[in-house]
């Protein structure tokens, strides 16, 4: 109940009705308002959904954030890219949705590359996670700064570059989650992982 009006209201705002309108400000006051119930209710039920005591642990309370930051850039890359490619570049629909193969298998690398050195450096969860955070941010700044002017293979290489990076990311910050929380709370931690991956998207979204 939180997060849809929020997502409506970053949809709306500057399209449908100004950021001033009622109708944007009613639907994110009714979203700050059904945030803070959520807390208040699942801080006093026996089984709450989300058990507030996992943000005690300081790895998991960066892992989400940093999960939901990369979420907003990979899906805005996503959605965007190829909309750079077909009505920038000039390709056709065909040829810009292909342009996204270079970076989905970027992450791919990436994500095989972070999983083999969790296991045999030792779980360096935060050198690990730095790194693909600041590959990640070349990347979408690289990206920022295309224009008419930009060749398709400079543009390949900066997606490639952007979903190596949120490649590194993505086991990373799922072994540190699942590390830092006791087993009784293990499955929801790790399904939270996605949750905030998969909300930071439709945020970037919106916003973007």
């Amino acid at each position: 109940m939180a997060v849809v009006p929020l997502l409506l209201a970053l949809s709306w705002g500057g399209v449908q009705y100004e950021w001033g309108s009622s109708q944007v400000l009613g639907t994110l006051g009714f979203a700050g308002l059904m945030a803070v119930a959520f807390v208040v209710i699942e801080g006093r039920v026996s089984e709450p959904i989300i058990p507030l005591s996992i943000f005690r642990y300081p790895a998991v309370t960066v892992s989400l954030l940093a999960t939901f930051l990369t979420g907003f850039g990979m899906f805005g890359g996503i959605m965007f890219v190829p909309l750079f490619f077909q009505g920038v570049l000039g390709a056709s629909a065909t040829n810009s949705g292909s342009f996204l193969t270079p970076m989905m298998l970027g992450v791919v690398a990436g994500a095989v590359l972070s999983g083999q050195a969790l296991s045999r450096f030792g779980g360096r969860y935060r050198l690990q996670g730095l790194v693909g955070i600041g590959i990640m941010s070349v990347g979408v700044f690289l990206l920022s700064r295309m224009s008419p002017e930009t060749s398709n293979s400079q543009a390949v290489t900066n997606i490639v570059l952007m979903g190596f990076g949120v490649g590194i990311s993505f086991p990373v910050f799922t072994i540190a989650v699942q590390n830092a929380v006791p087993y009784r709370v293990l499955g929801v931690a790790t399904s939270s992982i996605q949750f905030f991956r998969s909300i930071g998207g439709t945020m970037g979204l919106a916003v973007l």
